[in-house]
């Protein structure tokens, strides 16, 4: 029976732009047995259509800026959700001076505001001074960078994103930054809306990540799998701990 695995990229699948050629491996080896791929992802398109380009990987699904943008393996959108830019520069304003950056994502062009985001680099980028030069183009996700702080600087920035403005938005952190989606978006409710699609039981779905945004799509599947180098309070919340991608695939889908 057909199989679905759900995986995070970034301290995931891949470091950067780079994936190891075990887990390219593991993930061709789904693919020649049919079973379904779902990238999800805080990412925008033009941050993992490499995957295809540079890998040859096609998945079947893709869950973009934590789930604001749903598109099937055509591109056909599936789901989406947009940010308020009047909130969106409400929480600039009130958050800007905690951070080193902030970035913007349509999912097709990424807009970094003033300064920040040295190291992120992705095709279609601006840099703009103010929403104002957005024009008309509709944001999903409003991103901070977090250059140089630990966990616990960032958890609590994200913290108070949530606490004032978490009737309109959802903050989800990482190891370096936090994403900003529209209230109820999330991995999981992404996932559960492709399980319905697929007709796929939970059982059958395995899910991967490394952050705290990943936690949605672990309570949604029936198998989910973090690694040895997680912060330890997010392993009490899957049922296994291995050391990579190609560990899940090969141990327990292919098996």
């Amino acid at each position: 029976m057909r199989k679905m695995l759900a995986t995070d990229l970034d301290g995931t699948l891949v470091e950067g732009f780079d994936i190891t050629d075990d887990n390219i491996k593991a993930v061709k080896k789904l693919e020649e047995l049919g079973h379904a791929i779902a990238i999800t992802t805080g990412r925008p398109y033009n941050g993992v259509e490499f995957l295809k380009s540079k890998y040859d990987i096609t998945a079947d699904y893709f869950v973009l800026l934590n789930g604001a943008l749903i598109f099937d393996k055509d591109l056909n959108l599936m789901h989406s959700e947009e940010l308020d830019l009047n909130i969106c520069n409400s929480v600039i304003k009130d958050f800007r001076h905690r951070t080193t950056g902030v970035a913007l994502e349509t999912g097709f062009t990424t807009y970094i505001v003033g300064k920040g985001f040295e190291d992120f680099k992705v095709p279609s980028m601006k840099s703009i001074e103010t929403l104002v030069e957005l024009g008309d183009d509709k944001v999903s996700l409003l991103c901070f960078e977090f250059e140089g702080k630990d966990a616990a600087y960032i958890k609590e920035v994200c913290d108070d994103i949530n606490e004032k403005y978490g009737n309109y938005l959802v903050a989800y952190r990482n190891t370096r930054y936090i994403d900003i989606v529209k209230v109820g978006c999330s991995k999981g409710n992404a996932l559960e809306m492709i399980m319905e699609k697929e007709i796929i039981d939970a059982s059958r779905v395995y899910s991967i990540g490394d952050s705290w945004n990943d936690l949605s799509m672990f309570q949604v599947a029936g198998n989910s799998f973090t690694f040895t180098s997680s912060e330890e309070s997010l392993k009490e919340h899957v049922d296994y701990v291995v050391d990579s991608v190609s560990e899940c695939i090969l141990n327990n889908m292919v098996s």
